[in-house]
């Protein structure tokens, strides 16, 4: 049988808000609960964790938002490779002038060539190929004479 949802009270909605706004458990208390400025830290995580177990549905709602803000942040990788491509060729279109008879583009804007090199630098980290390139190489020494008489 699935249970009815209810909305968090006032101060469980203090709460969780805290919570999700990055505040610990002991803080969003403090928060959800004022007039309790003069008990210790521990007393007040004593506190938060009484609260979140006198009230269950708070984590489940904190657990809800998480995972709804995950899925509402979730991007792929090829959106995020999209999106910088068409600010590249924008950029790009805006900080150099048509190519001139001598088949050389110009700057037209500094600020566009650098966000053009910006994001030519970021889709390319994407794409790997900031990646060093690895390549194996044999060395040989040559010695002349005796090796004590390179040793210092």
């Amino acid at each position: 049988m699935k249970t009815e949802y209810t909305r968090p009270s006032g101060v469980e909605q203090k709460f969780i808000d805290a919570v999700i706004g990055g505040q610990t458990y002991s803080d969003a208390y403090r928060a959800s609960h004022p007039g309790h400025e003069s008990l210790s830290s521990k007393q007040i995580s004593q506190k938060a964790a009484q609260f979140r177990r006198e009230h269950p549905r708070v984590d489940e709602e904190i657990k809800r938002l998480h995972e709804e803000a995950i899925t509402n942040a979730r991007i792929s990788r090829d959106d995020i490779i999209e999106q910088i491509t068409l600010l590249f060729e924008a950029s790009i279109r805006s900080a150099t002038l048509p190519l001139s008879e001598d088949n050389k583009l110009y700057l037209a804007s500094d600020k566009a060539a650098n966000i053009a090199l910006k994001a030519s630098e970021r889709l390319c980290k994407l794409l790997g190929y900031d990646e060093p390139e690895k390549v194996d190489s044999i060395v040989t020494v040559r010695f002349s004479g005796e090796v004590e008489d390179y040793a210092e």
